[in-house]
């Protein structure tokens, strides 16, 4: 169910003024029930440690979840259960398939405490309340299921209640727990340890450093849990749920299988420490006030290395200084490359903009070694476009989109030189992040040697790969996107580039705030999300940017929309512009424009747009510049063309004053075209001047001293009912001079 129509008044105040909210989107599972993954309003996903500081900073107001699920890129709105640092915790009961379960149906009937509403599919409740902390009621074959911490709730509207969110505790451990625990594990002969809330957070920051997509481990951690009872199996299933193959029923089977046999809680400690955890509560941190000390031998080794590295140029150094530095695509005479050869290239987009579109249209051309903007690769090479977004199968059709209207060589060698692994399969899933955390902290992920030795394999085919894209910054890392992280994620690619040689090129999206500049086409790298860490450590930026279409085209004066009839005029599909806004390694590349083409049932591809010759060749800069000249030029005609109209109304109204006998003095035309008494002056002084209309001045009824009086051109004085040469002339036609006699 899509709660975009979602009725803010059946919801209770507490509930939208409190900053819990998120997003979620519905993915398909094959022969499974589509599975809801929560969103945080600014587009990442919520994965990773819930309830701790870092995740409940980025849960949104009720207003910016809603303008997030506005933007089309989501399903529904959910609310985060859990603490809320004052003490209370949010929280959720959720009966799930009334229809064929009376007993809860009943319960149903009777009334849940809290705000209650009917679940997205309609079969099943939930109730939302605020109060203490309760052992949590995973799944487990009840349809019973109750959390205060590490879960959200959807929130549909529909079918709501009229309750507030009241303390749901002991409803959840008198009346739900005794219908839970039937179908609960383990017997009560294997729970036989403790666990304190101290033991419980030790417990989840251990979870949280392991990667539950491990199904071994997933399952070993299970076992160690098991003895704990239902609290255990709630850690679990929290747990669980960071992976994307979490399954709810597959997890219940499981765990009912688990014998707990020759282990217990501690053996997650000890995993957790072979996977470099620290306990951040024990108070134990690494001391970061000295760098460690060193064997005497490795640091004497390390400085006769510096020794011998500090030398002066070599005549040889300088002569190779004077070689162009190496792009994926150069211009002949080597000033202007796109994409630098063993460096990191930042290209950014808003949401939904056509990144990808645009992305395999570039690979298209360097995988047929054909130019883009006069800028052409030294050899024809392979491209391997690494996304942790967009799956294959998405890229299959934006390839096959390309291919379908190639020549059957081309359309060949494009299949073989476009390489896309598949990230969001079952193998790869849960190791495709370039950044990971461990302890809270960004750090490159195992995947980065084993991408390395898979490229520089690649670097041996026939047709060596030497450009690779990387999709996008958000879903490479599980850090934030600040300085910290964006520096380690920027970092790791960059040693990539380096070791390999081959151009990187790594796609991230813009921020909201600087949708504002897009109507003026004033770009900058203030643009692009995150933090600053990004731009600084990027040797080029570009800025993708949708120009519209003759179908959706922006307001007449918006920049975007002068641009496209600039470079485009007469195309009435969708253009693209790819723009640098900095490059540390060759002059800029000119700027790129893309027509979109629709290619059934592939969808859209990208063609290059050849730039008018008065734009050929210039920086993006001069385009502007050239753009603003433009769009001065566009608005004087625009205003002289509303001028022109201007005076062909007070003509018409001229011409209808004397029809009816009176006497058109600047009042009454002003007057009659519904602006005050002197709007018409200068008007009826242009129509004069250029011979449509007559001025006398003379003395008319009931005005004191002599008035300027309006007639068509001819006409010397009022005039009778006779016919009149300018008569049902069209307006702006009065410049003709008329013949005949009018005295």
């Amino acid at each position: 169910m899509i709660t975009a129509e979602l009725d803010a008044d059946t919801l209770p105040e507490s509930m939208r003024d409190a900053r819990r909210w998120l997003v979620w989107r519905s993915i398909p599972v094959p022969d499974k029930k589509p599975r809801k993954v929560p969103f945080y309003a600014n587009g990442k996903p919520r994965h990773g440690r819930l309830d701790d500081a870092a995740d409940i900073a980025q849960l949104a107001s009720f207003v910016d979840a809603c303008d997030a699920l506005a933007s089309g890129q989501y399903t529904g709105l959910g609310f985060a259960l859990g603490p809320d640092g004052t003490g209370g915790h949010w929280q959720g009961i959720d009966l799930d398939d009334l229809p064929s379960r009376p007993e809860l149906a009943l319960l149903a009937d009777d009334g849940l405490p809290g705000y209650t509403e009917s679940s997205p599919s309609g079969n099943g409740l939930h109730a939302i309340g605020y109060g203490r902390p309760f052992p949590a009621l995973g799944s487990n074959g009840s349809g019973i299921e109750a959390y205060s911490a590490g879960r959200f709730f959807t929130v549909t509207g529909e079918g709501a209640g009229l309750g507030e969110p009241i303390d749901l505790h002991d409803y959840v451990t008198r009346t739900l727990a005794p219908r839970h625990a039937p179908n609960a594990a383990p017997t009560p002969d294997n729970v036989t340890e403790y666990m304190d809330p101290r033991t419980a957070a030790d417990l989840r920051s251990a979870l949280a450093s392991m990667r539950a997509d491990d199904r071994d481990l997933w399952v070993a951690n299970g076992q160690r849990l098991k003895k704990l009872g239902e609290r255990g199996r709630a850690l679990w299933v929290e747990w669980s749920q960071q992976s994307d193959k979490y399954d709810p029923a597959d997890a219940a089977r499981v765990w009912d299988s688990f014998t707990a046999d020759h282990t217990g809680y501690q053996a997650v400690f000890a995993a957790a420490s072979r996977h470099g955890w620290l306990n951040p509560l024990s108070g134990v941190v690494p001391s970061s006030s000295a760098p460690p000390t060193q064997p005497t031998a490795i640091v004497a080794s390390i400085g006769s290395a510096l020794d011998e590295a500090a030398t002066p140029f070599t005549d040889a150094e300088f002569d190779a200084a004077a070689i162009p530095h190496p792009h994926a695509f150069m211009a002949p005479d080597g000033k202007r490359g796109l994409f630098p050869a063993g460096e990191v290239t930042v290209l950014a987009a808003p949401g939904r903009e056509g990144k990808t579109t645009v992305i395999t249209a570039i690979a298209k051309h360097f995988a047929l070694g054909w130019a883009l903007g006069g800028m052409a690769p030294v050899e024809v090479g392979s491209v391997m476009i690494y996304s942790a977004e967009d799956d294959r199968a998405q890229y299959a059709r934006k390839v096959q989109a390309q291919r379908s209207r190639l020549p059957a060589d081309d359309a060949a060698r494009l299949q073989s030189n476009i390489i896309v692994p598949d990230l969001h399969g079952e193998l790869l899933a849960g190791w495709r992040e370039i950044v990971r955390l461990e302890g809270r902290q960004p750090v490159r992920g195992p995947i980065l040697a084993a991408l390395i030795d898979t490229i520089r394999r690649l670097m041996a085919r026939e047709c060596p790969l030497g450009l690779a894209i990387f999709e996008t910054a958000s879903t490479l890392s599980d850090a934030e996107e600040d300085n910290v992280g964006l520096r380690v994620l920027v970092s790791a690619l960059k040693h990539v580039a380096k070791v390999t040689g081959v151009a990187v090129v790594l796609t991230h999206h813009t921020s909201q705030e600087a949708a504002k500049a897009l109507p003026t086409l004033d770009l900058s790298e203030s643009a692009f999300r995150g933090g600053t860490a990004l731009v600084n450590n990027a040797r080029q930026t570009l800025l993708a940017v949708n120009l519209g279409s003759a179908f959706d085209p922006f307001p007449e004066a918006d920049s975007r929309e002068v641009l496209r009839s600039l470079v485009a005029p007469g195309e009435k599909d969708r253009v693209t512009l790819l723009a640098c806004l900095s490059s540390s390694k060759s002059a800029e590349p000119v700027p790129l424009f893309f027509r979109w083409d629709d290619v059934d049932p592939y969808g859209p591809r990208a063609v290059e747009i050849n730039t008018p010759a008065d734009l050929s060749g210039k920086s993006w800069r001069s385009v502007h510049k050239s753009l603003q000249g433009a769009k001065a030029d566009a608005a004087a005609e625009r205003k002289l063309e509303k001028e022109q109209a201007n005076v062909r109304l007070v003509i018409r109204a001229v011409v209808e004053l004397c029809e009816a006998k009176e006497y058109a003095t600047v009042r009454k035309v002003s007057n009659r075209c519904g602006f005050g008494a002197d709007w018409a002056k200068s008007r009826l002084a242009a129509a004069v001047e250029s011979g449509d209309l007559v001025r006398s001045t003379e003395q008319i009824p009931r005005v004191n001293g002599l008035t300027d009086v309006f007639r068509p051109a001819g006409a010397t004085r009022p005039w009778d009912d006779s016919s009149a040469p300018w008569r049902n002339r069209p307006v702006g036609s009065y410049s003709e001079k008329p013949t005949g006699d009018y005295k």
